[in-house]
């Protein structure tokens, strides 16, 4: 049962691992598509510090949805637990760092590359 439990969390972690890898490959994908756009933002005469906060207030806001939806789903499904199964807070802990850790590596990962992103779009 122990191996089960210890397969288990191994399988959540890769399969979070897949999902954000998926979404850093998602966000690659938009700034390639939307670098004229980037460049149009310039032309009309924002700055770069402006194109660049709205390229950043883009991945906020998405990782904001992110962890609000994600947060109340976990923490439902943990207190259904908790109620129901009487599980440990520790393993609740354990879960919810499963899920954390690999979203917010994403979340970074993320905005180190829309800040490399925006000065190579725009010449600096």
């Amino acid at each position: 049962m122990k191996m089960l439990h210890i397969a288990l969390h191994i399988g959540a972690v890769l399969i979070n691992f897949v999902l954000c890898l998926s979404v850093v490959s998602r966000f690659d994908i938009d700034a390639l598509e939307k670098k004229e756009h980037f460049k149009n933002l310039c032309k009309i005469g924002l700055t770069n510090k402006e194109v660049k906060n709205i390229s950043y207030k883009e991945g906020n806001g998405f990782y904001l949805v992110l962890w609000i939806f994600a947060g109340i789903y976990i923490l439902s499904i943990a207190c259904t637990f908790l109620i129901r199964a009487s599980i440990d807070l520790g393993l609740v802990g354990i879960v919810l760092l499963e899920f954390v850790v690999p979203y917010g590596m994403a979340e970074f990962v993320v905005y180190l590359k829309k800040r490399g992103q925006n000065y190579e779009l725009h010449g600096n």
